[in-house]
């Protein structure tokens, strides 16, 4: 059986009500909006849920967390964990709602659709529908109607609800990423706002909106999502936008519209500005990571720097040793068996963002695996070496192995001491910019900056409940009323 209702006026009022007994230094001014034309009074900061998913129990811990303690906008997408992320949020409000910790118009739903990927690709591609937008051969993109009506259908079940709050299109731009044609572009979208306001009359969606990465583009721009002209073609039930928004990617507060800005024109529209990304930046086609660590590192020899040293230092000089061992074989590191000291040196450099070390590892522990396999068949075939020489040999090989693998494990440990150095010297700048930002750690500064430029509700991926916490602290923050320092102003040597 599903859960019935939706937000409301009342019930997000009553919600942040009860909260505030328990957290009195909060402030209602920051804490949530009252937007004109939304029937639900939405929290400044909501629950991200990229990347979230039902089976890992910090995921299900921070969601619990962040609902019962200030956080009542949680924001998903049917392609978020192929499902998953949809199935957490379903899982942990029937579990509040049957506790009585919340009431369901007390909670803000946003999902969204237009990706096909994952295990449903195969589903997706059978049905054939139509205007589909092939990105690659593992990634398709749709706004049509039938496949919305696929994805409402789903998300509810997945969630176990039966109304969603607010329903967005996901990155229709990627149409213009391929074809670029903005005429029938807008077609596109007016065709699926126009099926979602009859889903809205049916009750199964109360409003729906637009997630774009490309709102924030000039007009003339060949990818821009235009809101002035999506706003000449919506029905009535357009009520939302989201956007990226962070410390580089201001374009949502410049005016490419006339004089005017995204913002501007979204609340001269009486519509709810969701922001995401706001510690994930694009610049420079790298990706940053506005976090620091939340400890100083330790200094001397326990300083990821010196640690690093070390290793590199140790890696290079058993690599020497295995090249004199391998001399009448005349080997030598190529692009064929590449030296791991060299490329660990290149990357260590190279990478930025720690949490995609990662998915680089896994890439180049198999690359690496050819090289190390191969001195060690060379070792073992040296027919010159007397078997005694040969154990030698090993036994410096192992080292080498043991001191590769020591050092490609350390390695997201110094890109996020790397990281934090540089986003330490961001913290500080932005303190002496503006003397309303001191004492702040980083992410509040963002959150505070945001905020302050307008925008309703700041999106954030909290995975640990000590993120939520961390996060909901700019609930006892007074957002100031004059304008913070311009961005342009900031100078970050990324």
């Amino acid at each position: 059986m599903s859960i019935v209702g939706y937000a409301t006026r009342l019930g997000t009022e009553r919600y942040f009500n009860r909260i505030y007994k328990t957290y009195p230094n909060i402030v209602s001014e920051t804490w949530y909006k009252r937007i004109n034309g939304i029937d639900f009074y939405p929290s400044s900061l909501g629950f991200g849920t990229y990347r979230v998913s039902y089976k890992d129990h910090e995921h299900i811990d921070a969601l619990r967390e962040a609902l019962i303690s200030g956080i009542n906008v949680i924001d998903t997408a049917s392609n978020y964990g192929d499902g998953s992320a949809e199935i957490l949020v379903g899982n942990v409000l029937k579990e509040l709602i049957d506790a009585k910790r919340i009431q369901r118009d007390e909670i803000v739903i946003i999902t969204k659709a237009g990706y096909i990927q994952g295990k449903n690709l195969k589903l997706y591609l059978e049905k054939n529908f139509p205007e589909t937008v092939k990105l690659s051969n593992t990634l398709y993109h749709s706004i049509h109607p039938e496949f919305l009506e696929v994805q409402i259908e789903t998300s509810l079940r997945r969630m176990g609800i039966d109304t969603i709050d607010v329903f967005l299109l996901h990155n229709p731009e990627y149409y213009l990423n391929v074809y670029g044609d903005q005429e029938i572009y807008l077609k596109r979208i007016e065709k699926a706002l126009n099926f979602l306001e009859k889903k809205r009359e049916e009750n199964l969606i109360r409003y729906y909106g637009i997630s774009s990465n490309t709102f924030s583009l000039p007009p003339e721009h060949r990818e821009s999502t235009n809101l002035l002209k999506i706003l000449e073609i919506a029905p009535a039930g357009f009520k939302v936008i989201q956007f990226p928004a962070n410390l580089l990617e201001t374009g949502y507060k410049e005016h490419f519209f006339n004089g005017r800005s995204l913002l501007e024109i979204a609340q001269e529209n009486r519509l709810w500005t969701l922001s995401n990304r706001p510690f994930n930046v694009i610049f420079n086609n790298q990706l940053y990571r506005f976090t620091r660590l939340p400890v100083e590192p330790e200094e001397g020899e326990k300083n990821p720097e010196s640690v690093m040293l070390y290793l590199e230092e140790r890696l290079k000089d058993l690599e020497n040793q295995i090249l004199k061992i391998l001399s009448n074989k005349h080997f030598r590191f190529d692009e064929q068996y590449p030296s791991p000291f060299a490329t660990l040196n290149y990357y260590k450099n190279y990478l930025q963002d720690p949490e995609s070390v990662y998915s680089f590892l896994r890439t180049i522990s198999l690359y690496l695996q050819k090289t190390v396999s191969y001195v060690r068949f060379l070792i073992l075939d040296d027919n010159q070496k007397k078997e005694q020489e040969k154990e030698i040999a090993l036994r410096i090989f192992d080292a080498y192995l043991k001191t590769l693998n020591h050092a490609l494990l350390f390695l997201p440990n110094y890109i996020s001491y790397k990281n934090h150095l540089k986003m330490k010297h961001i913290e500080e700048e932005l303190s002496k910019l503006d003397k309303r930002l001191e004492n702040l750690p980083l992410t509040l500064q963002i959150l505070v900056i945001l905020l302050n430029d307008g925008i309703d509700t700041v999106l954030a991926g909290m995975r640990k409940i000590t993120y939520v916490r961390q996060l909901q602290k700019i609930f006892t923050i007074k957002i100031p009323s004059k304008k913070i320092i311009a961005n342009s102003q900031l100078t970050f040597n990324l």
